[in-house]
C-alpha cells in the first residue's frame, strides 16, 4: 500500500514538473513577446521623441522665421517713415526758404510791423505788432502779411470766451463769414523753440493753422508748444507762433476787463471787440 502510494505521488510530481515545465514554456514565451513588445516599445517611444524634437525644432524655426519676418516688416516701415519724414522736412524747409525770399523782396529784411485798430465797447484803441525774425517763422510770417493786405480781418472780431486767450476769428460783426477766396491756411504748423508762446506773443489757432489767430494773454509756451495740444493727431506739433506785441500792450488789460465781463455773463450774450483794421505799417 505505501509503495502504491509512492507510485501516486510520483506521477503527481511527475505531471507537476510537466506542468511546471509547460507554465515556465509559457512564461519565456510571454517575456519574450514581452521583451519584444518592450523593444518595439521602446522604439516607437524613440522614434516619437524624435519627431516630436523635429517637430519642436520645425516650430522653433518657424517662429524664428516669423520673428525675422515681423522685423523685417518693421524695419522697412521705419525706413518707410523716415525717408517720408526726411522728405516732408525738405519739403517744409523748401517751402520757408521760398517764403523767407518772398519776404525779403517784398518788406524788406525784416522783421515787420503790423498796426490793428480794435473797437472795444465803441471806444477805439491801437496795438502794433512785431513779426518774428524771418530765419525762425518765414512760412507763418509770410502767410500772415498776405492775410493782412488781403484785408482778410478788417472788419472782424476778437472773441472773448476763454482767459488764456483772445481768439480773432475771420467773421464779421454780424457772424458773417469772410469770402472763401481770402482765407488761407499754413500749409504746415512751422514752429521754433526760439519763439515761444509768450504773454503778448501771437499764434495761429488749429492745425495745420490759420487764418484764426490768438494773442496769448499769459505764459502759453507749454499748453500751445510741442505736445501741449493733445487734441490733435500729431501731438507733438505745436501751434505756430509768428508775433508779438510791441506797443500798446495794455491792450491785454482791456481784453482781461471784457473776459471778466463775458464771465458775469454766464453765457448769456457772446462778447466781442470788433476789428477795424489792421494794417502793414
Amino acid at each position: 500500500t505505501t509503495h502504491f502510494e509512492l507510485e501516486k505521488a510520483n506521477e503527481s510530481l511527475v505531471t507537476l514538473n510537466e506542468d511546471f515545465d509547460i507554465i515556465q514554456e509559457e512564461l519565456w514565451e510571454t517575456t519574450e513577446h514581452l521583451d519584444h513588445a518592450n523593444s518595439e516599445f521602446t522604439k516607437l517611444k524613440t522614434k516619437m521623441n524624435s519627431l516630436n524634437r523635429r517637430k519642436n525644432m520645425q516650430l522653433g524655426e518657424d517662429e524664428v522665421q516669423g520673428h525675422d519676418d515681423r522685423t523685417a516688416v518693421t524695419e522697412t516701415l521705419v525706413q518707410r517713415h523716415d525717408a517720408q519724414a526726411d522728405r516732408i522736412s525738405n519739403l517744409q524747409k523748401s517751402i520757408q526758404d521760398i517764403h523767407r525770399a518772398e519776404l525779403e523782396e517784398k518788406y524788406g529784411p525784416g522783421p515787420y510791423r503790423v498796426e490793428a485798430t480794435v473797437l472795444i465797447e465803441g471806444k477805439r484803441s491801437f496795438f502794433t505788432i512785431e513779426t518774428a525774425p524771418n530765419d525762425l517763422m518765414p512760412h507763418s510770417v509770410r502767410t500772415f502779411m498776405e492775410l493782412v493786405e488781403s484785408g482778410l480781418y478788417d472788419g472782424t472780431v476778437f472773441i472773448h470766451d476763454t482767459e488764456h486767450i483772445t481768439l480773432a476769428s475771420p467773421m464779421g460783426t454780424e457772424g458773417e463769414a469772410k469770402p472763401q477766396e481770402l482765407t488761407k491756411t499754413l500749409v504746415f504748423p512751422e514752429y521754433s523753440d526760439l519763439f515761444p508762446h509768450d504773454k503778448f506773443t501771437l499764434g495761429f489757432s488749429g492745425r495745420p493753422g490759420g487764418p484764426d489767430f490768438y494773442i496769448n494773454m499769459g505764459n502759453n509756451s507749454v499748453d500751445h508748444g510741442p505736445g501741449g495740444q493733445v487734441a490733435h493727431a500729431l501731438v507733438e506739433e505745436a501751434d505756430s507762433c509768428f508775433g508779438k506785441i510791441i506797443i500798446g500792450k495794455d491792450i491785454v488789460n482791456k481784453f482781461h476787463a471784457m473776459q471778466k465781463k463775458a464771465e458775469s455773463l454766464q453765457g448769456e450774450k457772446l462778447l466781442f471787440s470788433e476789428i477795424e483794421r489792421m494794417k502793414v505799417l
